[in-house]
């Protein structure tokens, strides 16, 4: 596994777990105002961490590795 598919492969784990966190009516309610920032980021994550699994950078262009 190269370097960028590894760090891809991280970037989708927090992705949901970022994700799954929201999920819980507690940490909810503690991070109101963050909700959707959070989901965005959640979201941003596993972009780019599919991104780096499947051998594209994260601005779409082709990387060499």
């Amino acid at each position: 596994m190269r370097t960028g598919q590894a760090v891809g492969v991280v970037l989708v784990l927090l992705g949901f777990v970022t994700l799954y966190l929201l999920r819980d009516p507690l940490f909810r309610l503690i991070v109101f105002v963050f909700e959707f920032i959070g989901i965005v980021i959640g979201f941003i994550l596993l972009l780019a961490g599919l991104a780096l699994i499947f051998g594209r950078g994260i601005w779409g262009a082709r990387t060499r590795y």
